[in-house]
Parts: C-alpha cells; sequence; structure tokens
C-alpha cells in the first residue's frame, strides 16, 4: 500500500492503514488471533453524520512477507450505535464475546431484547 498509515500496536508490530479510512474515523483496537499471529482485525469508529450516532468498522488484516507488517483485506462488519458509550462496551467486550453474541449483533439484536 504506498498511501498507507503506518500504526504501531501494543505487540510492536505495524499495521497499515490507508489514510482515507481514517479521514472520519479513530483506531480504535488492534487484535491479533491469539491463535494464528498472522491474522487479526482492526476496530475503526467514527461519528455518523447522519444518525449522530457512532459508527464501528472491523476489518480483517494479515500479516505480510515482512513478518511486522500487517495489511486491511477487507471490511467484515459495520455497527451503528446511538451513542458512543454503546460503541465503546461493544469494543471493549468483542474479544470476550460468543460467536452466538456476535451473530445477534450482526443482526441487529443483543441480549436484552431476550430476557
Amino acid at each position: 500500500m504506498s498511501d498507507a498509515t503506518k500504526f504501531y500496536n501494543s505487540n510492536h508490530s505495524m499495521v497499515e492503514i490507508p489514510d482515507e479510512l481514517l479521514e472520519n474515523m479513530e483506531i480504535e483496537s488492534v487484535i491479533i488471533s491469539p491463535v494464528y499471529q498472522n491474522v487479526g482485525i482492526v476496530i475503526l469508529a467514527g461519528d455518523d453524520q447522519e444518525t449522530n450516532g457512532r459508527l464501528v468498522r472491523i476489518y480483517s488484516m494479515v500479516k505480510q512477507d515482512d513478518e511486522t507488517t500487517y495489511s486491511l483485506v477487507q471490511e467484515l462488519q459495520a455497527f451503528l450505535f446511538p451513542e458512543r458509550p454503546f460503541a465503546k462496551e461493544f469494543i471493549e467486550r468483542l474479544p470476550q464475546m460468543s460467536a452466538i453474541e456476535l451473530m445477534f449483533a450482526m443482526n441487529g439484536m443483543n441480549e436484552t431484547q431476550f430476557h
């Protein structure tokens, strides 16, 4: 990626993120798979101008041949939250979510709807 911003994560690896993705978004988290160290996700978030909500976008990333740099592959999912605290809580819980919880979230449902 020639026009990419390099972001250093907590493991001293670099993630290349195209500048255009960061125009209205902030890097919220970088999560590297504990099982397969060559893949992970990048979580970006920003304010949604149409709804005044908080937009969270999750991108997949893979380690490049240099073994120190990850590059984005594709957007996996986008979530729209009514307020910033809801988005923050979702991002914090994401690494511990079960597959079932994540599938509910991907379809616009949350566990409180079923209590």
